[in-house]
């Protein structure tokens, strides 16, 4: 009869808005700016149709679209924007880069993007390329001002390290200026941008990956191999706040000397490995930045004072969602007043019914908290809103298995899968279709005993057997870069980037996903390290992760722990948590 029951919901689901986009028509703000100024007279097209708009003087716009249309953003000398309207899409800014050409005899193309790889054998040969703590820079296609100047260039004669800057980089100047951080006045550069404002920030200085608010005057001349300035906030945007003022990168000769494990040899440049990650290239995850109404709370003494603050506040934030979201977890986790936090839950459950963004970080907090049943009800309201969203029954079944409902879930993946038309043997490493697949299959090989069935093959996606992590995201414009560190302290990167993969967001966005899994598995025991670098959703709301990490994956010794974060500090990388398993990142 479950069975049954559970076959019924999701026909329902799948006829359920058959006619929703014609029948929703949302209007989209924003601003587009070049990560600095306001872009006037962006064309804003609807592809396919001749309904469009474009941005006034402060780079505003607003137009009307149907869930399912695409968006152009288009300017002359940028790289046009392409973004998919959702059901929840309200608020777009948009930020546009130069779409930098150059003549080759009669043709004019666009330049060819590196890959790291690429730009680290090239380090040596080429004083274009600068390295800095997000990765390497050439300065020919950056797409933003920044000078490289190599370091035998500077001025040995000159005062100091300072002098020798400013008399190869025009527009800095030299100033006195008191270090919040000690209270000692200090000697460091201004950059042109900047120096003319009435509370100027002097320039924040990257040496070798790490980050100085101080001038490194202790460095000397001869140790420098090359220096770059960026000014622009284009590209200074990566270092938050603390780069307002325009960065000095330094990369010295004794920070770029790499050598091969267990030997005083360098490494062969034909055959560079992966970065090196030292201590102080991430920070520790907090809730730094966190609005002042979770401060105001947080200095709360008893919980009958934070229950005053709190009836003082709620008139005022009652719509707005993570305002709410954020106190019902605080007094859950400070108090332990379930009945408030629940008491609040139900009120976003209300105010937002048709808001699925909200609904799955109000479900991600369920979780959380242990409450699986309502999770489980949060996450079928998601699937009767997004019925055609792959995402929506991934989230839903697997909530369905953690709750032991297996037999539901199984229906679940399987509707799914027949849908699709996916090969019993499943090829494909990346995207929905290989999550799905890879936790039907486990769902059956570990629990077949509960369902009766027999196990399956094990699926391609599940060969490289181990740790298994998903990352999973509330607000599909969420855009960060992952960085996986191994024991051996390289690392690899992954951008969900809309300038550096926007082939892979535009595919999530037209199948209806936000979701990623990796592999480690391998030869070399030890610790790995996860970081995060937040760079916002397109909006001001924060954004909601939540990590799955499972251990022993596809075994009768499979364990799992979650991880759930709430995303705001942007532009800075976060250690996120700690694992210790085998090798290298092996797919997603």
């Amino acid at each position: 009869m479950q069975l049954k029951n559970t076959i019924v919901f999701v026909i329902m689901c799948l006829t359920f808005t058959a006619n929703i986009r014609a029948q929703q028509t949302t209007t989209i703000t924003g601003r587009v700016t070049d990560g600095q100024e306001p872009l006037q007279g962006v064309g804003i097209l609807i592809q396919g149709t001749s309904i469009g708009t474009e941005t006034d003087h402060m780079g505003k716009y607003t137009i009307s679209a149907h869930p399912g249309d695409v968006l152009e953003y288009r300017h002359v000398g940028m790289r046009s924007v392409e973004i998919v309207v959702e059901d929840v899409t309200r608020m777009l800014n948009i930020t546009m880069y130069p779409q930098l050409q150059e003549l080759d005899e009669v043709v004019v193309q666009r330049r060819k993007r590196r890959t790291p790889d690429e730009l680290r054998k090239d380090y040596n040969t080429n004083k274009k390329i600068i390295k800095t703590s997000f990765g390497i820079l050439d300065s020919e296609r950056a797409g933003y001002a920044i000078r490289v100047v190599d370091g035998a260039e500077l001025n040995g004669a000159a005062v100091d390290l300072l002098t020798a800057i400013q008399n190869k980089f025009s527009g800095l100047q030299i100033r006195t200026w008191t270090n919040p951080q000690t209270g000692i006045a200090e000697r460091t550069i201004f950059t042109a941008r900047t120096v003319s404002f009435r509370n100027a920030r002097p320039a924040l200085f990257e040496v070798d990956g790490s980050i100085f608010t101080s001038a490194p005057t202790f460095l000397t001349l001869d140790n420098i191999d090359r220096i770059a300035v960026i000014s622009g906030l284009a590209g200074t945007n990566r270092y938050g706040s603390l780069g307002a003022g325009g960065v000095v990168i330094i990369n010295t000769n004794l920070g770029n000397v790499v050598r091969e494990p267990g030997t005083d040899k360098p490494y062969d440049q034909a055959k560079l490995r992966n970065n090196t990650f030292r201590d102080g290239d991430a920070q520790t995850f907090s809730q730094s930045g966190a609005p002042n109404y979770m401060v105001t709370l947080k200095n709360a003494k008893s919980e009958k004072e934070a229950l005053a603050v709190y009836e003082k506040q709620q008139p005022l934030r009652s719509d707005d969602p993570y305002y709410l979201l954020e106190t019902s977890k605080y007094f859950l986790k400070t108090w332990g007043n379930k009945r408030k936090s629940h008491a609040i839950d139900s009120l976003i459950k209300t105010k937002f019914a048709k808001n699925a963004v909200i609904l799955k970080a109000l479900a991600y907090k369920q979780e959380e908290s242990g409450n699986l049943k309502e999770a489980i009800s949060i996450y079928k309201n998601v699937l009767k809103l997004r019925p055609r969203y792959p995402q929506s029954y991934r989230d839903l079944g697997n909530i369905l298995v953690a709750h032991g409902n297996y037999a539901k879930a199984l229906t679940l993946y399987n509707r799914y899968i027949n849908y699709r038309q996916l090969d019993t043997v499943l090829t494909l490493e990346v995207g929905i279709d290989s999550i799905i697949k890879t936790e039907f299959d486990n769902l059956i090989n570990t629990k077949s005993e509960a369902l009766g069935i027999k196990k399956v093959a094990k699926s391609n996606t599940a060969k490289n057997l181990g740790t298994r992590l998903v990352f999973e995201w509330n607000n599909s414009e969420t855009e960060f870069a992952l960085q996986f560190v191994n024991p051996t302290n390289n690392y690899f990167n992954w951008n969900h980037m809309l300038e550096e993969n926007r082939e892979l967001i535009m595919k999530e966005k037209k199948q209806g996903y936000s979701s990623a899994q990796f592999w480690i598995d391998g030869n070399l025991k030890g610790k790995w390290m996860v970081n995060l670098n937040y760079l916002g959703n397109k909006s001001y709301d924060p954004s909601y992760l939540k990590v799955t990490v499972y251990h022993n994956y596809g075994t009768s010794n499979q364990t799992q722990k979650k991880y759930f974060f709430r995303l705001s500090l942007t532009h800075t990388n976060l250690k996120l948590f700690e694992i210790v398993n085998n090798s290298a990142v092996v797919s997603n």
